[in-house]
């Protein structure tokens, strides 16, 4: 479901599918302040190929999500073979940035798909009709916090 999150801005198909995939109680181990998460959900995303990615947002959060939000009623769902651009299409119509949102930036810089609007081929309706501005979480600007230095990420060795 397209919600706003707590600690990663936007729960979307790639957040989903990581921490889906981690069995209880080893959960709690990817939340490890926001650079962490960011990385580990890359890093989990990495090694687990999806084929298909879907995103529900017939009835969308905003707000204090991913558990206290706001119903917003979308009327939409987005699906494709490349689960980065599925989360960047999701992003850019709740009005995020993508490339603000750190394991979508993650997975774009180090290959696993496409995060620029530009260069992703939508079919079907006109994203910028339905994009809208989504309340974000009331922890937003600690979120963005989310940003490793650029020497020190060069040496951590995550291209895939």
């Amino acid at each position: 479901v397209m919600k706003t999150h707590d600690l990663v801005i936007a729960t979307l198909s790639i957040k989903n599918m990581a921490v889906g995939s981690i069995i209880n109680p080893y959960k709690s181990r990817i939340h490890q302040g926001y650079p962490a998460i960011n990385l580990n959900i890359y890093k989990i995303a990495k090694f687990i190929p999806v084929h298909l990615a879907v995103v529900d947002a017939f009835k969308a959060m905003e707000g204090d999500g991913p558990v206290w939000g706001s119903e917003v009623p979308m009327g939409v769902a987005l699906a494709g073979l490349d689960p980065v651009a599925v989360d960047a299409v999701s992003a850019y119509m709740m009005g995020f940035n993508p490339m603000d949102i750190g394991y979508i930036y993650y997975c774009h810089r180090f290959g696993l798909g496409e995060a620029n609007i530009e260069n992703i081929r939508v079919v079907g309706e006109n994203i910028e009709a339905l994009k809208r501005k989504f309340k974000p979480h009331r922890t937003i600007s600690r979120q963005l916090n989310w940003r490793i230095p650029q020497e020190l990420l060069s040496r951590l060795n995550l291209d895939p």
